[in-house]
């Protein structure tokens, strides 16, 4: 088998066994993508590849080895063999992988051995790791010892009894045992264990209704009437019967409607060929209704059948249905199983020759993007070009800014009570606060307006006081910076007037094959525009136009780095940055904030960006993004970056990012991901204290230690002062100085510490629904006439 024709007609057992580095590479992400889609753990297909998985781990080819690794890494994760091979898997990861010079090698091969211990094979993995420890190849060595440390670090003292062998002076340091070393006086802003609250709904606080009895006798029979009108009536005498608050079944009924929900939603997917507005509507009300009184798996065969149905509309509706279904599951609810149930025929309609069908199907999966994450659902659409995947993640994205916007917080993990103390905020829903904070000088900020640039303190000394919080109240609303929008141009426009400003040679020359030749182009465009004034800078055109075809994606380092200082000098000149414009730059270089020879630069021009708009706007479009990138490089710098900006700029990002980034970050299977998301836990700390420690503290034991230990070093710090200013700041500043007296304090603490407004704890803080203790025992003793009674 010489030819490339020969082996890639190859079945994939036999493409991760060629002698050739290119077959077996081409077989390995075969095999990743049967590991990751496969949704039964002991499906046969993984018994194949039992005795093929150390072979995987010492490929000699270094690129096929990466390769390999991820493949390695769905199958523990996926196969209940894994733990049949386990051994081999160690032994050649500790040998072959751990002495690595490639990054990605190396971290992979961690990410492998914890994921080995996460399926109870700690005791095998810590034995070969003391192994390790003592082969003559130091990178081994370093390799070894540095896993040993993450494995006590984050998975916890079940290894600590596998060590006795090890020298106190390698794993004492590291040692972290949440049941030692606790200190009789619990530092400021500690996290104690967390606890779920159950979620109550109003609805069944409700005294159901029954109606059966009440249907007249004679409307079984009025409604199979032929005329229309006879109908009607008998559909009107129903209404009026079950005009109570309870009267739609799958809402009403709950799970007592589940057995009738599966005919509901074949009923509605048949008449959703009806085409009258106000027809459809009450079918869709209907369908969801019956969606979510049972969980989706009972209605995959009738929603993929409808999917394939030869009336476009019936096949858009089934999509929508799916797309709304998806945003009120969980990650937990929404497993491979169901996922690929419904993935298969959506990647199907995406393709649909009715435009409608498929911006309904890319909704549908960018719903199920958003919750699962990037990560799970890729391997399923696989077989979808670039262009879909762009649209399936522009969904994903507008569902999270969405929500973002929203201040409904929807199910959330809450603190726990212990050492907790319970206070309710005037015109707000009870909640279970964490302890109080003491903020010397400050008052409450009243509108608790999340989405502010950011927040400040106002002295609260009297009668004066109250005066100055309404002018600085007055001030915020007067002074309100607002971000300017523009259209963004097609690439063919931009090249157009890209050519009138800087001239046609000069654009061609940007995609020239000769490096050399682009390079000198970029060099030439950057000393072009400086003959432009800052009020007559077309920045957008000028931005853009470099990033035309290769544009971020050179494959020379030293154009793509002049790329990228030339984006910044053409931002340093513009006077402002629109927000569209800002997210389309951002979206390129996010993915370039890892690259180790451009990293820098990168980062440089997402500063400026944020000078022109504001953090809150690009931070809060990298919080969003970070983690859908898959090169955790990029998303260790990332966090390094963001928690850089928030030492300049001061705490101006958007607080309900806060809780869903630290997680995510935190739980992240890299270590520098992990080290990185503890590091921005301790920054964001000096800004909301005690608030952040009750927003993780559902978090696990080992990682509530790390983050007392983290939040420890903040006793007696305050927040740095700013050394950078967005525009928002910049504006506010300008207004300030413009008002009456009353607002110097203002004035000064966007000097010290670069707030203008004060964070609402209610968007960070989890929310408890205490109505299901209100028990009308309790409601008739309020009512009493005796005190004892109250």
């Amino acid at each position: 088998m010489s030819s490339e024709d020969d082996w890639s007609k190859l079945p994939t057992l036999s493409k991760v066994q060629h002698k050739l580095w290119n077959a077996r590479v081409a077989g390995y992400e075969e095999a990743f993508k049967i590991f990751s889609t496969e949704t039964n753990g002991k499906s046969p297909v993984f018994n194949e590849y039992v005795g093929l998985m150390k072979k995987f781990v010492t490929d000699s080819h270094a690129g096929a080895q990466e390769k390999a690794l991820d493949a390695v890494l769905a199958y523990i994760e996926t196969a209940a063999a894994a733990t049949k091979c386990a051994g081999d898997i160690c032994s050649g990861i500790i040998s072959k992988c751990l002495g690595s010079t490639r990054i990605k090698t190396k971290d992979k091969s961690i990410e492998c051995l914890l994921m080995l211990i996460e399926i109870e094979r700690h005791e095998l993995v810590i034995e070969e790791l003391i192994k390790g420890l003592s082969t003559k190849n130091p990178k081994v060595v370093v390799g070894s010892l540095q896993t040993l440390r993450e494995a006590l670090k984050w998975i916890g003292v079940t290894t600590k009894d596998l060590l006795k062998d090890i020298k106190p002076v390698v794993s004492k340091p590291k040692e972290i045992t949440p049941d030692t070393g606790a200190e009789s006086n619990p530092i400021d802003g500690a996290i104690p264990g967390g606890t779920l609250t159950d979620q109550v709904d109003l609805d069944d606080m409700i005294t159901p209704v029954e109606v059966l009895s009440k249907i007249p006798s004679d409307y079984w029979q009025q409604i199979g009437e032929k005329k229309w009108q006879d109908r009607r009536d008998a559909l009107e005498a129903l209404e009026k019967i079950t005009n109570v608050p309870r009267i739609v079944p799958a809402r009403g009924l709950k799970s007592k409607f589940s057995p009738y929900s599966q005919q509901t939603l074949q009923a509605c997917l048949g008449k959703f060929k009806e085409k009258k507005p106000n027809v459809v509507q009450a079918l869709r009300e209907s369908a969801d209704g019956a969606v979510s009184s049972n969980s989706l798996d009972h209605f995959v065969d009738d929603i993929v059948a409808a999917l394939s149905h030869k009336t476009p509309n019936v096949r858009a509706e089934a999509a929508l249905i799916l797309s709304r279904a998806f945003k009120k599951c969980s990650a937990t609810s929404l497993n491979k199983k169901v996922l690929k149930s419904f993935t298969v025929p959506l990647c199907v309609t995406c393709n649909d020759t009715v435009p409608e069908v498929r911006e309904c199907s890319f909704a549908a999966l960018g719903a199920a993007m958003f919750v699962v994450s990037a990560k799970t659902i890729q391997p399923f659409l696989s077989e979808l070009d670039s262009i879909r995947l762009a649209k399936i993640n522009e969904c994903c994205e507008r569902i999270a800014s969405e929500l973002s916007n929203s201040n409904n917080s929807g199910n959330q993990l809450t603190a726990p009570s212990t050492n907790m103390s319970t206070s309710a905020k005037p015109n707000t829903v009870p909640r279970r606060a964490a302890p109080p904070v003491t903020r010397p000088n400050t008052a409450s900020s009243g509108t608790g307006e999340a989405n502010s640039e950011c927040a400040t303190k106002t002295p609260t000394s009297g009668p004066s006081s109250k005066k100055s919080t309404a002018r600085t109240k007055s001030v915020i609303e007067k002074s309100k910076f607002t971000i300017p929008t523009e259209n963004l141009l097609t690439e063919d426009e931009i090249s157009q007037k890209a050519s009138e400003h800087l001239g046609e040679a000069l654009i061609k020359q940007l995609s020239d094959t000769n490096w050399k030749e682009r390079l000198q182009a970029v060099e030439q465009m950057k000393s072009n525009i400086h003959s432009f004034t800052s009020s007559d800078v077309p920045t957008q055109i000028l931005c853009r136009a470099v990033l035309l075809k290769p544009g971020i994606k050179d494959t020379n380092f030293q154009v793509l780095r002049a790329r990228i200082e030339y984006i910044d000098a053409v931002l340093s000149l513009s006077v402002s940055i629109s927000s569209n414009l800002a997210e389309l730059l951002l979206s390129d270089l996010i993915d370039k904030v890892g690259d180790t020879k451009v990293g820098d630069v990168t980062k440089i021009a997402m500063t400026k960006l944020a000078e022109k708009t504001s953090l809150e706007l690009v931070g809060g479009f990298i919080m969003r993004t970070l983690f859908q990138i898959k090169n955790p490089r990029s998303q260790t710098e990332g966090l390094a970056w963001l928690n850089q900006s928030i030492q300049e700029f001061g705490f101006c990002i958007p607080p309900q990012e806060v809780g869903p980034l630290l997680k995510t970050g935190l739980n992240a299977t890299n270590p520098s991901v992990r080290q990185n998301s503890l590091n921005l836990a301790g920054t964001i700390h000096l800004y909301l204290h005690d608030r952040l420690a009750a927003l993780l503290a559902d978090e696990k034991p080992a990682l509530i230690t790390l983050l007392n230990a983290e939040f420890a070093k903040n006793k007696d710090k305050k927040a740095p002062a700013p050394t950078r200013f967005s525009a928002a700041q910049t504006l506010f500043k300008e207004s300030v100085s413009a008002q009456p007296s009353g607002t110097e304090a203002l004035s000064r603490d966007i000097e010290t510490t670069g707030q203008i407004e004060e964070v609402d704890s209610d968007v960070l803080l989890p929310k408890v629904d205490i109505s299901d203790q209100l028990t009308p025992e309790l409601l008739g003793l309020l009512k009493a006439r005796f005190g004892k009674n109250v």
